[in-house]
């Protein structure tokens, strides 16, 4: 996702020796499915036995680490979380233990803020089925209330910021949201709505990386997904 420089000591043979490593030791996720792996093969037997992107950084640093230093991740994000659930959490002193001796604070958010109404979208009473007629229709009352998500994920990641920041001295790294729909579905009106909510809510993440008392890297994930979601998904 990114690359960062870490200098720490490493005890060998009862002295300190200075160490430079490119990559962070200590990692703690947080966040949504995207970390945790929900659907993903092995899942339902522990998170820590499905592909996730948190498992592959974990075994990854692991491999490069563990002839230099103390090195470890842990996994706290939660299915289904929305931004304003993951700010009650951090408010809560949830984190503050673990917040305490890391070097690195990886955050997948935001898409329940939109997805927290999808379900909306599908939803029909009528014998027959939904209709794409249907669709259209429900996506007019899903979309005022998206919106609404969406205006208060602006706020709620500069607050997720500037709360990290304060409780850690660690590198805070969000990614941005990637668009599963712009592949797999060919619904130009689903895509078209999906594509304006999710660079919505990707704006926000960059407009408030610079923070002066809440700042954070990005992790630019949503680039790197465009028209090759079906093969990274």
């Amino acid at each position: 996702i990114c690359t960062i420089s870490f200098s720490f000591n490493a005890f060998a043979k009862k002295t300190y020796e200075p160490v430079e490593v490119n990559v962070p030791p200590k990692i703690l996720f947080l966040g949504d499915s995207i970390a945790t792996g929900f659907g993903l093969e092995g899942y339902e037997n522990g998170r820590q036995n499905c592909h996730s992107y948190a498992n592959q950084l974990t075994d990854k640093y692991m491999n490069e680490l563990k002839e230099k230093c103390e090195t470890y991740s842990e996994n706290l994000a939660i299915d289904g979380q929305t931004s304003s659930q993951l700010i009650d959490k951090i408010q809560s002193g949830t984190y503050d233990k673990q917040l305490e001796n890391v070097d690195a604070v990886v955050i997948s958010i935001g898409g329940n803020d939109i997805l927290s109404v999808y379900s909306n979208l599908f939803h029909n009473n009528s014998e027959d089925g939904f209709f794409l007629t249907e669709i259209a229709k429900n996506i007019v009352n899903m979309g005022e209330n998206v919106d609404k998500n969406v205006e208060a994920f602006d706020g709620n990641i500069a607050k997720i910021g500037q709360m990290l920041n304060e409780k850690s001295d660690a590198k805070i790294i969000v990614q941005t949201l990637y668009n599963p729909f712009n592949e797999d579905y060919k619904i130009p009106f689903l895509n078209d709505f999906f594509e304006k909510k999710i660079t919505a809510i990707n704006d926000s993440i960059f407009l408030h990386k610079n923070d002066e008392n809440g700042g954070y890297l990005v992790a630019d994930v949503y680039s790197q997904f465009i028209d090759k979601g079906s093969d990274y998904t």
